[in-house]
């Protein structure tokens, strides 16, 4: 890589008297722009935002305006300030984390408006609706705080209702990362549809998520016409729903026509009907080698009324559902099998690696599992302290999956 002297900055004095950031003019007066492409030029700011030249500066915002250039700087800063989280205790390890994500709330101009109910450690008051299991090891307040609880029933994580991936949107940018990212080798099914004066994106998942096969349901949308600027660098980019937005839904994972598990938005300990915007099931040590042609998703979701309904209809149609779509009122049904959407070259060109990356997150899973006796997939069950009696290859398995989880943290917000 190329080395370069990141030009110095000042703070200049806005016309609303606050000061922000910008670079300042070089000694040298020949030109110092490295791209031309406003696309990359803002991946550029994302991968490093200090070294950014002042003709860069003024290029991009000559382009996207004062306002949103100083936003993407301010952005780009506070993002990197969650890279290389080494610390094992849990404690210490969420507050560095907490930090720049509290930061992170503050950049963002448009957020869903729970976004203050986000946390990182269990909520006995909101996480205690949907499960009786608490986390008792390191291990499970990792899992905690990647956004993700443990059902005891089904013996599979799912995702919290408020999780820190709630705050980041979806964009396209998301799943071409996802292989190397996430050691994710997923179908990818976004629907796109126009309802009450929004763009939707209803997208669906399933596949291996490292030592996980999983599946999953976002809702996301924007303001009709809204211009973004991050639809530049990741392609068009969607907030999370508000929780007024939430729709009802479940789905049906199969491998090779057996059940894996079963999920759905409701309260199952409650009465209550659920609403929820990302629904998910993973189950811990199932390897999925080709999730194209072994996994399906029987699924359903309840739109707000016939309006909706009939839009996301013909968003599925659009994308190629021409058959095996039905309804009843505003509950539509369908089978996510292969996919009809073009996937990410991402995908193809690092699938053989990351399967064998995640063939290796299994096998350190299946070592603490036969160490430890586990009877179930239960991460309270992987105690710390029992896990320094065993042997250095029991050690480092522990350790590869508290990397894994943690950089399910780190990734979504680099």
């Amino acid at each position: 890589m190329q080395t370069r002297t990141a030009v110095k900055k000042k703070e200049e004095q806005s016309s609303g008297g606050g000061s922000k950031s910008i670079p300042q003019k070089a000694a040298a007066q020949k030109s110092d722009v490295r791209t031309t492409d406003i696309s990359k030029l803002i991946q550029l700011i994302y991968d490093d935002p200090d070294t950014l030249t002042l003709e860069e500066f003024m290029r991009l915002q000559s382009s996207i305006g004062y306002r949103q250039a100083i936003g993407l700087l301010t952005d780009a800063k506070k993002r990197l300030g969650l890279e290389n989280i080494e610390e094992k205790s849990i404690d210490s390890w969420l507050e560095k984390i907490q930090k720049p994500v509290d930061g992170l709330r503050q950049s963002i101009e448009t957020f869903y408006s729970g976004a203050q109910d986000m946390k990182f450690k269990f909520d006995p008051e909101e996480d205690g609706k949907y499960t009786d299991w608490r986390p008792t090891s390191l291990l499970s307040e990792v899992v905690v705080a990647a956004g993700f609880l443990y059902d005891p029933v089904q013996d599979i994580i799912f995702s919290k209702m408020h999780p820190f991936q709630r705050i980041g949107g979806y964009a396209e940018f998301y799943d071409k990362a996802a292989p190397q990212a996430m050691n994710a080798i997923i179908d990818c099914e976004p629907i796109y549809f126009n309802y009450d004066g929004k763009d939707w994106m209803i997208e669906l998942w399933k596949g291996q998520y490292g030592m996980e096969t999983g599946a999953e349901i976002g809702i996301y949308n924007r303001d009709e016409g809204k211009v973004d600027v991050r639809d530049v660098a990741m392609g068009r980019f969607f907030d999370c729903v508000s929780d007024k937005e939430l729709l009802k839904m479940s789905f049906t994972l199969f491998k090779n026509g057996k059940e894996l598990f079963h999920r759905n938005s409701d309260i199952e300990k409650t009465s209550a009907v659920e609403k929820h915007w990302w629904l998910t099931g993973f189950k811990w040590g199932e390897f999925t080698g080709d999730p194209t042609n072994e996994l399906t998703m029987d699924i359903s979701i309840t739109l707000e009324d016939e309006a909706m309904r009939k839009a996301f209809v013909e968003g599925l149609r659009n994308v190629g559902y021409k058959s095996g779509v039905s309804w009843n009122d505003t509950t539509v049904n369908f089978v996510f099998g292969k996919p009809y959407s073009k996937q990410t070259d991402s995908r193809a060109e690092h699938s053989e690696s990351i399967q064998r990356n995640n063939k290796s997150y299994i096998e350190s899973y299946n070592t603490l599992k036969q160490y430890l006796k586990m009877s179930s997939n239960d991460p309270n069950l992987i105690q710390e302290n029992l896990v320094k009696k065993g042997s250095k290859e029991v050690e480092a398995a522990y350790d590869n999956l508290i990397n894994y989880f943690k950089s399910i943290i780190t990734s979504a917000f680099k």
